[in-house]
């Protein structure tokens, strides 16, 4: 059985991710500068993945946990 979505439901799953992702900003602002050049010199295991692969992966983990909020809700 497939449920379609009114436009106010949209709304609020765009809004439960914006809600989101402004929380993950928030951690970030705390975070971003107090992480500092300490962190490039620690002994990483092998299986430690890029740099480059946190930044979509939090995205993407924030956004799942607005879906989620909204399924929730």
């Amino acid at each position: 059985m497939r449920m379609r979505m009114a436009g106010r439901d949209w709304a609020a799953l765009l809004g439960f991710i914006a809600l989101a992702e402004a929380a993950g900003l928030v951690g970030l602002m705390f975070t971003a500068s107090a992480l500092g050049p300490w962190y490039d010199t620690l002994i990483k295991p092998v299986l430690n993945p890029p740099a480059e692969a946190f930044g979509p992966v939090w995205t993407w983990l924030f956004v799942l946990m607005g879906i989620s909020g909204f399924l929730v809700w």
